[in-house]
């Protein structure tokens, strides 16, 4: 719901986009993990996964909303607060919104 508003600010759309969700809750175990590795010596152990992430392709597009769109759709997510409508209308145009930054 926050990719609109995001894209307002930020253009930037790569698929990887999607794995975000995915990564942030893989960093929770893996940072302490991590660290309980480096102090019994045994630190690179995760070094060719991490190497495999970071070597994955940099393809990415520009793709700025207009800020007009981002002002009416935070406009319809404050009046989603109290109206079930606008509410429904908001996560439409988020779901309809993502789909084409990630198809075109």
């Amino acid at each position: 719901m926050m990719l609109p508003i995001v894209h307002g600010i930020f253009g930037v759309t790569t698929s990887y986009q999607l794995l975000s969700p995915m990564l942030s809750l893989l960093f929770v175990p893996f940072y302490p993990v991590s660290f309980l590795l480096h102090l019994i010596g045994m630190g690179d152990l995760f070094d060719p996964v991490l190497q495999w992430l970071f070597a994955l392709p940099k393809e990415s597009s520009e793709m700025l909303l207009p800020w007009w769109m981002v002002a009416g759709y935070v406009a319809l997510s404050l009046g989603a607060v109290r109206y079930r409508i606008f509410f429904y209308t908001t996560l439409l145009l988020a779901s309809v919104y993502t789909i084409y930054l990630f198809i075109v």
